[in-house]
């Protein structure tokens, strides 16, 4: 039942006793707010990424708080990194290594020990278990599998939102077809 100071019964009611002298004002009116509804559709999920980054940050930042605590006594193989790039969410591992004495020799740049690969996801929204076959037993295939899980609800929450989006895009382009269309009946009565 729709609430009767919605504007959903308004356009109800309306529909219902129109007179012709008012339709073409009302389905300007009404095409306007449709398209107006849609635009904001739009700007929400170009928003969207910033958003769904701080919450999937959430979960990386956990990991990394526990990661540096075994950094001294049993360190990880794997880090995580969280980001937006051209308004894409990105929710991303690395396999971490460490150089031996003899690599480290031949650097000029005796600063970083650790060298990270990227890993990658392949399909689906999850990384498979099986990447992450060296993490250390101990603590970090379970921490790794708690973040994996945060970062694929993301991820599937980012592909809802861009289906959102490619519909809210469809609509506009069938209201703009609509609008065109009803024109065409002010020439057929004049």
């Amino acid at each position: 039942m729709l609430d009767e100071n919605s504007a959903a019964y308004r356009w109800h009611k309306m529909a219902q006793q129109c007179k012709p002298t008012e339709e073409k004002q009302a389905f300007e009116l009404a095409l306007s707010q449709s398209l107006n509804a849609l635009a904001q559709v739009e700007r929400f999920t170009d928003q969207e990424p910033y958003l769904l980054e701080f919450l999937a940050s959430c979960y990386a930042n956990n990991f990394w708080h526990i990661h540096r605590s075994y950094r001294d006594i049993n360190p990880g193989h794997f880090a995580c990194r969280v980001r937006n790039r051209d308004n894409a969410f990105e929710a991303a591992w690395h396999h971490n290594w460490y150089m031996s004495e003899n690599q480290m020799a031949q650097r000029h740049n005796k600063k970083y020990r650790v060298r990270s690969t990227h890993i990658r996801k392949g399909k689906g929204f999850r990384y498979p278990k099986g990447r992450f076959s060296k993490a250390n037993k101990e603590w970090e295939s379970d921490l790794i599998d708690y973040t994996e899980d945060g970062f694929a609800l993301v991820r599937e929450i980012r592909h809802e939102i861009l289906a959102i989006k490619k519909k809210a895009q469809t609509c506009t382009k069938r209201l703009h077809k609509l609008h065109k269309h009803f024109k065409k009946m002010e020439v057929l009565h004049d």
